[in-house]
């Protein structure tokens, strides 16, 4: 099926025929479909629908949400596409203040923006590989004797390059658009390969024919799958053949190996179909090493292959992207960044190429919002995004043993600047503990209470004395079937009029218990009650505790606050104060 929404109208639709298509074929068919030509559209293409773990969401041909396998999650769903029209304004709090920045953004282009405009990423890959900056087969490591012939200055030396695009109304413009007939033909509807896919089929397959990574790119963008995890996969796979533990591998015929065009264009085909030794490998690495060896070579990270940014560069960026690898939620993921304010930036989906500062963030935020929002507050959210991703994670059995580098990186490399530089395990765990401290949470990596109760993540909870007036309201509550469920033991009857009676004696002062009417957030929503264990002689009994104990009981009463976690917050609170 696909998705089509317009306005206001939500239809699921056949996409019988629309299965099995490539991404230019299924954009252009849903387009003429719909009669919309400024629709936008999110689909999949054969990796998705077949399940490739390494399978993106593409839309507008060439743009991939590419990373961690959603492809393979909409084609689980059998969903094929995702098409959207609206045709209503978009209301902005300050309509003036955001046509400012946006030609704040155009005439600082020069000074801040001058060379991705030029270029985009993948600049400069001549002096990158030489201090060890650029995955080289498999992470081998090494300088890449063909790094300048793949690199973004070469796409325009060759001719290969016709234009540079953008993202809707950005004057940056910074994606490459390639055209090629010889000796492949590439489609410019597919765009162009950025750094990271140069370097995952390029030098990490010890690859330096850009003509090829080109076209590899495209095939990629058809095929609806990630470039990073395509290759990372490929060049592991080559590196199988090389050392014999698979020395057969090859892809329809074709054997894996390192440098040669031909693998590289066979296995895009045979992983997203899922033929032969593809079908392993469509799996990603991780989960192919389980069924042909090779564990020791992976360069995964919770099961996601690393970009291609080496860490074992000696840079300050080669620090960055060493803790950002091991503790990004998703894996060995350069783009879900670690630090709460490129974490604030994905929040609120802004581009991290674009050199905007924290005030300058916030003021783009207010102007579209109207929030009144402070740099702090931006801050905090990055912070509590992090901590949900990680409490996520948790829940999913992912902990501190996860947030470690391949062994595959921590060597040297096998020639170069770095053939002396062993990362050590230990300092690298020591970085991530210190990463933990920053986040607030534990030693383990587990997000201690003062985090989770953090002035961004509290509600504001109060406890004012039962009254008279608060009845009707405690009535209503104890007739609510979450609460009816447990407060209505059975012993006393009738429910709920013997509970009444007996709050209406404690606010009369003839019943020891303490009752309290609970707030959130400024409104009512629970009830919260108080008392000495010894003066319930059946409680003190049964529960065998000393004279001085105290027990504590509350409800929520309001159905839509219940879930959310507000019961031992409330309680940690009442007990705190």
């Amino acid at each position: 099926v696909y998705l089509y929404i317009k306005d206001d109208t939500v239809e699921i639709r056949d996409a019988a025929h629309l299965w099995g298509l490539e991404v230019m074929d299924t954009e252009d068919t849903l387009k003429a479909e719909v009669g919309e030509r400024l629709a936008r559209i999110c689909e999949i293409g054969p990796a998705g629908e077949n399940l490739v773990k390494i399978a993106g969401i593409v839309n507008d041909y060439k743009d991939i949400a590419g990373r961690a396998g959603l492809g393979a999650v909409m084609g689980s769903k059998r969903l094929k596409a995702i098409v959207v029209r609206g045709s209503k304004n978009v209301p902005l709090a300050d309509a003036a203040k955001v046509k400012e920045i946006g030609r704040w953004v155009a005439d600082t282009l020069q000074e801040n923006h001058w060379t991705f405009h030029n270029f985009g990423t993948g600049m400069g890959l001549d002096g990158y590989t030489k201090f060890g900056g650029m995955a080289v087969r498999n992470y081998e490591g090494g300088p890449f004797e063909g790094a300048g012939e793949i690199s973004a200055e070469a796409l325009v030396e060759k001719g290969y390059r016709i234009k540079m695009e953008a993202c809707w109304a950005c004057s940056v413009r910074c994606k490459k658009v390639v055209k090629l007939e010889q000796p492949y033909q590439v489609d410019p509807k597919y765009g162009g390969p950025e750094f990271e896919s140069i370097a995952a089929m390029g030098s990490d397959c010890g690859i330096g024919d850009l003509a090829a990574v080109s076209k590899a790119n495209e095939r990629c963008n058809a095929l609806g799958m990630d470039t990073i995890s395509f290759g990372a996969t490929v060049a592991w796979a080559m590196d199988l053949r090389r050392r014999g533990i698979v020395p057969e591998a090859e892809v329809d015929g074709v054997p894996l190996e390192f440098g040669s065009v031909r693998a590289l264009l066979a296995a895009a085909e045979a992983i997203a179909h899922r033929r032969g030794l593809g079908d392993v490998l469509a799996e990603g690495s991780a989960r192919a090493a389980e069924k042909l060896g090779g564990k020791e070579l992976l360069t995964t990270v919770k099961g996601l292959e690393i970009a291609m940014h080496d860490p074992r560069q000696r840079t300050e960026f080669g620090k960055q992207v060493r803790i950002s690898y091991a503790t990004s939620p998703s894996g060995g993921d350069h783009m879900n960044s670690n630090l709460p304010s490129r974490s604030a930036r994905n929040t609120v989906g802004m581009c991290f190429f674009l050199k905007y500062d924290d005030p300058k963030l916030i003021d783009i935020v207010n102007a579209v919002t109207g929030w009144g929002m402070t740099t702090a507050e931006l801050t905090e959210i990055g912070e509590r995004s992090l901590t949900l991703a990680r409490l996520f994670n948790i829940r999913e059995g992912f902990g501190e043993d996860d947030d470690r580098l391949p062994t595959q990186v921590m060597k040297p490399h096998v020639s170069g600047v770095l053939s002396k530089v062993r990362l050590d395990p230990d300092d690298l765990a020591e970085q991530v503990r210190l990463y933990y401290a920053a986040r607030g949470w534990s030693e383990r990596g587990v997000p201690l209470p003062g985090t989770l109760e953090s002035p961004s993540t509290r509600s504001s909870y109060g406890f004012v004395p039962l009254r008279e007036e608060d009845l009707e309201l405690i009535r209503r509550w104890l007739l609510e079937p979450h609460v009816k469920r447990w407060w209505d033991d059975g012993v006393k009857a009738p429910y709920p009029d013997a509970e009444i009676d007996d709050y209406k004696a404690a606010i009369q002062g003839e019943d020891p218990t303490y009752r309290y009417l609970a707030w959130i957030d400024g409104r009512r929503a629970g009830m919260l009650q108080h008392y000495r264990i010894a003066d319930s002689p059946e409680y003190a009994a049964a529960l065998a505790l000393g004279e001085d104990a105290i027990g504590v009981d509350l409800f929520i009463g309001e159905a839509d606050l219940v879930g959310h976690g507000h019961g031992p917050a409330m309680l940690r609170q009442f007990l705190r104060d």
